[in-house]
């Protein structure tokens, strides 16, 4: 049985230590959304982007997606970017890898 009841709900997150290319991310979270969006319930993360000093905050709804800064990191707190997806028919390791192309270097 999936999240709340719901069959076949699942979810799948993701960590990166590599600081993410905003530019990159935002190309492959658009085509996700724009492929995957009915499937996907909510999507939504805390990111590092390489070269700015703020978390920057994810969220999507199907297609519906916002971000914005919300802030310096913590002092000692590790600037990873995390981001989940929740939602049908999830594909992980095809979700991984896209994810892992959005890192910087």
């Amino acid at each position: 049985m999936g999240i709340g009841g719901e069959e076949g709900v699942a979810s799948v997150s993701f960590i990166s230590d590599a600081p993410l290319d905003m530019e990159r991310f935002n190309r492959w979270i658009s085509a996700i959304l724009l492929e995957k969006g009915p499937d996907l319930l909510r999507t939504k993360g805390i990111l590092h982007f390489g070269g700015k000093t703020q978390q920057f905050a994810f969220q999507a709804v199907h297609m519906l997606a916002d971000g914005e800064f919300i802030g310096p990191w913590k002092d000692g707190s590790p600037r990873q970017s995390r981001i989940v997806f929740i939602g049908r028919n999830i594909n992980r390791s095809e979700l991984q890898r896209g994810f892992e192309t959005c890192a910087t270097g």
